[in-house]
């Protein structure tokens, strides 16, 4: 994905052909075809603006092939005091709901970490708010004109590298002196 001019009104309105070095020491050539999909980072931002128009306490991001009970929004929002944004891996969301409610059959650990999946991710409110304001360029006129959408999760390009909506996404909470944290599944060791 690329980013480019947000009044496309088609999913594949254009492909950049480009070359790539596959190796550093002048190894085989590649064409890439990289499809702009920006009706997905349109999306994004309208979310995030959206969000910011209503008085909700988080933001939950969750991927839409991910099954989950409510019983894991119920401890992220319990753990994410210690958070600004609280990352929840798919085999803790996947135990969630295999106990159906219960505490998960396996322990779970929460760490900090630099970036993560946000398959399934609680954003506090002025994390969302801090990104906005340190980010004012990202912010454009959002769908039908009812509020400011906010490219939050627009990719980021550092040190010759292009990065996905939830890399950029971490990659702009690091900047901001913001704490992400996993929870994840513990595997235990055998005796």
């Amino acid at each position: 994905m690329l980013a480019s001019d947000r009044t496309t009104p088609n999913v594949f309105n254009d492909f950049v052909r480009t070359r790539s070095v596959l190796d550093g020491d002048g190894g085989p050539m590649m064409d890439l075809c990289v499809y702009d999909m920006q009706p997905f980072g349109i999306a994004l931002a309208n979310v995030v603006g959206h969000f910011r128009s209503t008085e909700a306490a988080f933001l939950l991001y969750v991927d839409s092939d991910l099954r989950w009970h409510p019983s894991t929004v119920k401890r992220a929002v319990e753990l994410s005091v210690e958070a600004d944004v609280l990352c929840v891996d798919r085999a803790t969301v996947e135990a969630d709901l295999r106990a159906n409610g219960d505490r998960p059959e396996s322990a779970t650990t929460l760490l900090t970490v630099e970036s993560a999946s946000l398959g399934f991710a609680l954003i506090r409110r002025s994390t969302v708010d801090t990104l906005c304001e340190r980010n004012p360029c990202l912010a454009f006129d959002g769908y039908g004109s009812k509020h400011m959408a906010w490219d939050l999760f627009g990719l980021v390009q550092r040190d010759d590298r292009l990065y996905g909506e939830q890399a950029s996404f971490c990659l702009r909470c690091r900047d901001a002196g913001l704490t992400i944290r996993l929870l994840s599944e513990a595997k235990t060791a055998s005796p």
